[in-house]
C-alpha cells in the first residue's frame, strides 16, 4: 500500500515537473523578462519539483527495499519452519528406526529361545527307557546263549529272582513285567503266593499301581522280581519268555532257557 502511494505522488510530481519544462520555451524566457514573475522563481519552482520527485523516488526504494526485506524474513521464516519440521521428522524416524531395531533383537532373543525349547523338547520326546534283564549271574546277552541249571526244592518249586534295569535316559513310567512259561504245565506266581488257578503259566507284575522305574544312572540298584517256578515231575527243560514295557517305552523281551538238575 505504501508503494503504491508513494509511486502515484512521484508520478503526479514527474508529471507536473515535465508540464512546466514544457510551457516553458525560448519565448517564455523572452517574456519573462517583461513579466512582473523573476526567472530564478520559476528554477527555484522548478527544482523544488525536480526535488520531490527525486525524494518521492528515494521514498520508493525505501519502501520497496522495506517489501524485499519482509517477504526475505517471511520467507527465512518459512525456511526455519520448514528446516524444524524436516528436523522433527528426522528425529521421530531415528527413534522409530532405534524402536524397531530394539524390537528386532527382542524378537530374534525370543526366536532364540522358542527354538531352543523346541530343540529340547524334540530331544527329551525322543529319549526313551530302554531295559535290560539279568538273571542270577547271567546277564541278558548271556540269556540267549545258555541254558540255565535249575534245581527244584523238595515241593517242585524254583526260586528265580529276575533283574530289571532302565538303561534308558528317562524314567519309565508305571512299568509292567510278564513272564509266559513253556510248556504250560510249568506254572508261574509271585514268590510266596502259592498257585493260581487262571492262567498258572503267564504271570504280570505292575501296572496301573506300579510304582515308575527311574534311570540306572539315578538309581543304581535295578527293580527286582521274585518269582516261584512251580515245576511238574519228569520235566527236563522249561523256558520263560520274559517281557517288559511301560506307558512310555515299547515292549522289551528276552527268552531263557532252563534245564532241571536233581
Amino acid at each position: 500500500m505504501k508503494l503504491l502511494v508513494a509511486a502515484t505522488v512521484g508520478a503526479i510530481g514527474f508529471a507536473a515537473a515535465f508540464y512546466l519544462l514544457s510551457r516553458l520555451d525560448l519565448r517564455d524566457l523572452t517574456s519573462s523578462l517583461k513579466m512582473s514573475v523573476p526567472l530564478d522563481v520559476v528554477i527555484f519552482l522548478l527544482n523544488l519539483s525536480l526535488l520531490c520527485v527525486s525524494l518521492v523516488a528515494l521514498f520508493v526504494a525505501l519502501a520497496a527495499f522495506d517489501a524485499a526485506r519482509e517477504a526475505g524474513n517471511e520467507q527465512r521464516a518459512a525456511l526455519d519452519a520448514s528446516r524444524k519440521a524436516i528436523e522433527s521428522a528426522v528425529g521421530t524416524a531415528q527413534k522409530q528406526q532405534q524402536l524397531l531395531d530394539e524390537n528386532l533383537k527382542i524378537a530374534s532373543t525370543h526366536l532364540e529361545l522358542v527354538r531352543q525349547q523346541q530343540e529340547e523338547e524334540i530331544r527329551r520326546l525322543a529319549q526313551k527307557p530302554r531295559f535290560e534283564f539279568a538273571l542270577g549271574p547271567f546277564q541278558e546277552d548271556a540269556l540267549n546263549k545258555v541254558r540255565i541249571r535249575v534245581r527244584p526244592n523238595e515241593h517242585h518249586v524254583v526260586e528265580l529272582v529276575l533283574s530289571v534295569k532302565n538303561v534308558g535316559e528317562v524314567t519309565a513310567r508305571r512299568p509292567i513285567l510278564r513272564a509266559s512259561a513253556t510248556p504250560a504245565s510249568v506254572a508261574l506266581s509271585e514268590h510266596g503266593q502259592g498257585l493260581r488257578s487262571k492262567d498258572p503259566n503267564v504271570l504280570q507284575i505292575g501296572g496301573s499301581s506300579a510304582m515308575d522305574m527311574p534311570p540306572s544312572s539315578a538309581s543304581q540298584a535295578p527293580s527286582r522280581y521274585a518269582i516261584d517256578i512251580f515245576v511238574p515231575p519228569n520235566l527236563n527243560t522249561f523256558s520263560i519268555l520274559f517281557r517288559v514295557w511301560a506307558e512310555n517305552a515299547p515292549t522289551h523281551a528276552v527268552t531263557a532257557e532252563f534245564e532241571i538238575i536233581s
